[in-house]
């Protein structure tokens, strides 16, 4: 019962978004007969969907029949809840209805694909992207340390520039460059963009002191994957350091944590024909690239994300 009230909540908090609902009832307090007038929607049907919502933990009723939005509902679509929302119904509704076929025949691997084709999802993601980078930054400006005298930062699938404009501002001098496909390359001012297949990782002609990798090597197999990681490496100088984010595959938090996890490995499958990697798998990888001195560490923000960092031999060590 709990995991149908679950999908139909969803759905319903999806059209209350869309709507116009939850951005009404947080600037105040409506009935659902004001509501509906207010939102030209169907009386009865915008009734049934308010009632549920309250049942469902998102609205709260009054004595005098106004509906308002919980401090909780209101914190969470203020962190960019009904953006993650939003996308993650629509990936279920286009890929999960496939589950079985998939599971039976191999993944359906056309995700970003159907993104290309639908831009208002695409939106949502690239929405998300940008909010999630901005919530990891502080912790990534803190643990992922950079070498002394380094002057070039190389960011990998990071074509929204959030973590290549922190680390140079905190680091001015540093010169930066973003590598991504070309539909994901967004322009930032003194920011270098670099267009990139990393189906075929090709870095000619670049050369980092720092290298980052966050949230990119989940959406490839793991022989991509690896590929992936021997490209970044060959383009650090002597004593470079490549810093990698991925979400864990043992998150630290609660049952929630590890269910969402779960799922979402499920869904990378699924989608992109990618699959979530232990530290240690990327660690092999890194150190197979022939780097030295790995380093894992357990972001304080984020449960379900962790940090593997690794360095490139300087000649004086050797």
């Amino acid at each position: 019962m709990l995991d149908l009230v679950g999908t139909m909540a969803t759905q319903a908090a999806v059209a209350a978004i869309r709507l116009g609902v939850f951005e009404r009832l947080i600037a105040e307090a409506y009935t659902a007969e004001d509501l509906a007038a207010c939102l030209d929607a169907d009386r009865e049907g915008l009734g049934l969907l308010l009632g549920f919502l309250t049942t469902a933990g998102y609205l709260s009723c009054d004595a005098d029949g106004r509906y308002f939005v919980l401090p909780t509902t209101k914190a969470w679509f203020g962190n960019g809840y009904g953006t993650a929302l939003q996308l993650w119904s629509a990936i279920v509704a286009r890929f999960w209805g496939n589950l079985t076929e998939s599971i039976s025949e191999g993944p359906d691997p056309s995700f970003y694909a159907w993104l290309g084709e639908h831009p208002f999802e695409l939106g949502l993601f690239q929405s998300l992207q940008r909010g999630l980078a901005e919530w990891l930054i502080p912790d990534m400006l803190d643990l992922a340390a950079m070498p002394e005298g380094a002057q070039d930062i190389l960011d990998i699938g990071g074509g929204h520039g959030r973590y290549a404009t922190a680390f140079r501002d905190r680091y001015p001098g540093l010169r930066a460059t973003v590598a991504d496909l070309p539909p994901a390359l967004t322009p930032h001012k003194g920011i270098t963009t670099h267009p990139i297949d990393l189906l075929n990782p090709d870095f000619s002609g670049l050369r980092a002191d720092v290298v980052l990798l966050f949230n990119v090597l989940h959406g490839f197999n793991a022989h991509q994957a690896e590929a992936i990681v021997h490209a970044a490496v060959s383009t650090l100088r002597p004593g470079g350091v490549v810093h990698i984010l991925e979400t864990t595959t043992q998150p630290r938090g609660g049952v929630a944590e590890a269910a969402f996890t779960d799922g979402f490995a499920l869904n990378l499958w699924l989608t992109q024909g990618g699959r979530l990697y232990s530290p240690a798998e990327i660690s092999g990888w890194l150190s197979n690239a022939g780097c030295v001195h790995l380093e894992i560490t357990g972001l304080r923000r984020s449960a379900s994300h962790t940090l593997v960092s690794a360095s490139t031999v300087r000649p004086d060590s050797q």
